[in-house]
């Protein structure tokens, strides 16, 4: 199954990742100069876009960053959101079923087709910048670690019902149930680059693409823009 093959891959990668984003933080500290202390400079941003995990049927993407400084170039990032992802799916369920009315036994087989999984997500996020600082704009890589709640639901077609007098008389191909069950938390890590355009000295519109691996659903591709103040 893809979920279990995403998972166990999600495990190493994590694991690596994990001590990547440690050893940026250990770097940031020792380079920190007395004059820039850790954590002197604070700022936040909301941020609006788009994403998909194939370029087609766009989700939504909403989130609030919060920014501070390690060191002269690098920053740790806290963001929390909420992002619409749709996955494009396309197969056939055939399950059965067996229910009790008024004392009588009913025995049915259904189909029906998946179209897609929506998938809406609140991630809680933590991860660095490397900032390269310019006049009038700054570009930057990302990298970060989330932890998602999901609220997960399958769309698909109307279903095709048939009954039957008993269990044995269902074909046979109805009679696996098989359903994916969809989860409802997951991990992920997300690398990315943007950059920051100078507005005034207080507000700066940050543009940014992040692609996100996650442990238990579709990766996707990300496109947000921010106004940071």
């Amino acid at each position: 199954m893809k979920f279990e093959n995403n998972k166990n891959n999600m495990g190493l990668n994590m694991k690596y990742f994990s001590f990547f984003l440690l050893g940026l933080f250990n770097i940031a500290l020792a380079q920190s100069e007395a004059e820039t202390k850790p954590f002197s400079k604070i700022s936040y941003g909301f941020f609006g876009g788009i994403n998909a995990c194939d370029f087609s049927n766009l989700g939504a993407d909403f989130s609030i960053e919060l920014n501070s400084n390690l060191a002269e170039n690098f920053n740790l990032l806290i963001n929390i959101g909420y992002s619409k992802i749709i996955e494009p799916l396309s197969y056939t369920v055939k399950i059965n079923s067996v229910f009790e009315y008024d004392n009588i036994t009913y025995y049915q087989a259904e189909s029906y087709d998946v179209i897609n999984h929506n998938y809406g997500i609140f991630p809680l996020a933590i991860g660095c910048k490397y900032i390269y600082t310019l006049k009038t704009f700054s570009p930057y890589l990302i990298s970060a670690i989330s932890y998602n709640l999901i609220d997960a639901k399958t769309e698909k077609s109307p279903s095709t019902v048939w009954s039957y007098d008993s269990y044995e008389e269902i074909p046979d191909e109805f009679k696996n149930n098989i359903e994916v069950k969809l989860p409802n938390n997951s991990f992920n890590i997300s690398i990315g680059a943007g950059t920051v355009l100078s507005l005034t000295k207080s507000i700066n519109i940050d543009l940014r693409y992040i692609y996100k691996i996650d442990s238990e659903i579709v990766n996707t591709h990300h496109i947000n823009v921010g106004f940071i103040f």
